[in-house]
């Protein structure tokens, strides 16, 4: 299910329905990934997302596309709170 609308406001889509604002798209993102749905996470990001950790942090790179943001991002993240620890 891929989410649309603009910042502050809930824009009607096909058929009327209310979108949610990218707001609520990214704390129901959190949420879902908080317990354990990992697909409902990343299916509120868009098929070409380029997510971009910082240089100079131990992720930094940007990666393409929901499954890379997972692997590259979330699913490492974890390793490197324990290792710089």
């Amino acid at each position: 299910m891929r989410y649309g609308g603009q910042a502050g406001n809930c824009a009607l889509g096909k058929g009327g329905h209310e979108l949610a604002t990218n707001k609520e798209i990214v704390e129901n993102a959190y949420a879902s990934f908080a317990t354990g749905d990992v697909p409902a996470a990343l299916g509120a990001m868009a098929d070409h997302i380029q997510w971009t950790e910082a240089d100079g942090f131990p992720l930094a790179s940007t990666y393409v596309g929901p499954q890379a943001v997972l692997e590259g991002v979330f699913m490492r993240s974890g390793e490197s709170a324990v290792t710089s620890r």
